[in-house]
């Protein structure tokens, strides 16, 4: 049922990352799903959900009680949704993710993973208000810079 998880989506192993999901499951006394197949060493304490398409993956997501994530698209859709999410970095892909995070006002949202989090972190305040305000400038912008360029 919505809200009963707390859902991990991770492109790359990260031990810290998974001990902190842990740790949320644990005090809320959530479910711990993750979408991707599991890595070396994951344990039997997270429930896998198997191959998702895009809609499953989106409703999974949409339905989370929150997010912990190393993705751009978990970041992406977590703010869409405005679910609260960690976005922990990613050791070679984390450019995306940053340039996001900073564009919409949401550095604080993401983590180094390597430092100790508290449990709390997760629900430090997130003004949704200004980060879809900034989502619609940079899609206004990317818009007019599409409609520029198919004018010339």
């Amino acid at each position: 049922s919505e809200d009963n998880y707390i859902l991990i989506y991770r492109t790359e192993y990260n031990p810290n990352l998974v001990e902190y999901a842990r740790r949320l499951a644990d005090q809320y006394q959530k479910r711990l799903l993750q979408i991707n197949t599991p890595a070396n060493g994951e344990t039997s304490l997270v429930e896998f959900c198997g191959d998702t398409g895009p809609a499953e993956f989106v409703g999974y997501i949409q339905n989370a009680f929150c997010v912990v994530t190393n993705s751009f698209h978990g970041t992406a859709f977590s703010i869409l949704f405005e679910k609260p999410f960690l976005t922990f970095r990613h050791s070679s892909k984390n450019a995306r993710m940053s340039d996001l995070l900073e564009k919409l006002g949401l550095t604080d949202r993401q983590r180094d993973g390597t430092e100790m989090l508290r449990t709390e972190d997760m629900w430090a305040e997130i003004d949704w208000r200004a980060a879809h305000s900034r989502l619609e400038a940079e899609r206004m912008r990317s818009g007019d810079f599409l409609c520029n360029g198919i004018k010339r």
